[in-house]
């Protein structure tokens, strides 16, 4: 059974440790906004919409797993990302997704690990605008050997940003995708074929 849950629906309520979006299908403008006891988050792959603010100001929240390969985009999340003003530690990649939304994770300072499950070469990946800009604590990121394409700003102001692998498949880096890091070391694979213009600009530390 698959069910749509409407705006501000469950803000402020409370909820075990681990939460699942399992049969949910669309998630209105801050469902849960401030929802009390979640450290875990699992984003299935039954989720089609979800809504800005949607897991906003979750004090908590220290993991999330994100595996919905049919999201949509969100309207307005660059001022609104689904995990506004949360305390993430942790963001896994499930193997299904090919593409990351928008802003998804956008302003997510306190992340420190970024980890992509491994996939097969034939499922393809999107990483669009500002996907993970100003995720200042990732210090290191390996990305799936698979086609993949990095949209603008992707990894924008992620100032501890240290190392990067680009998986063999990656195809375009594009405009500010790396912009204002602290690289010491990338790996370019001979896949690229488009680098945008400030792609790497004021990035190396």
């Amino acid at each position: 059974r698959t069910v749509k849950v409407g705006k501000e629906a469950f803000g402020y309520v409370g909820f075990g440790e681990s939460f699942s979006t399992a049969n949910l299908v669309s998630i209105g403008e801050r469902a849960f906004i401030s929802a009390k006891g979640i450290k875990h988050l699992r984003v299935e792959n039954t989720l089609e919409e979800c809504g800005g603010g949607a897991f906003s100001e979750i004090d908590g929240l220290r993991t999330i797993y994100y595996n919905a390969p049919n999201l949509r985009p969100i309207a307005d999340a660059y001022y609104n990302s689904p995990f506004n003003r949360s305390s993430l530690d942790s963001i896994t990649i499930g193997k299904d997704v090919t593409y990351i939304p928008e802003n998804f994770f956008r302003y997510q300072s306190s992340v420190s690990s970024l980890t992509f499950e491994p996939r097969p070469s034939s499922v393809s990946l999107q990483i669009d605008e500002g996907a993970f800009q100003n995720c200042k604590g990732i210090r290191s990121l390996v990305l799936p050997d698979t086609r993949t394409a990095l949209g603008s700003n992707a990894f924008d102001f992620c100032t501890a940003l240290q190392s990067v692998r680009l998986g063999n498949g990656t195809e375009n880096i594009d405009v500010k995708a790396f912009n204002a890091c602290n690289l010491k070391f990338i790996d370019v694979p001979t896949s690229v074929v488009s680098i945008g213009e400030d792609a790497l600009y004021r990035s190396y530390g």
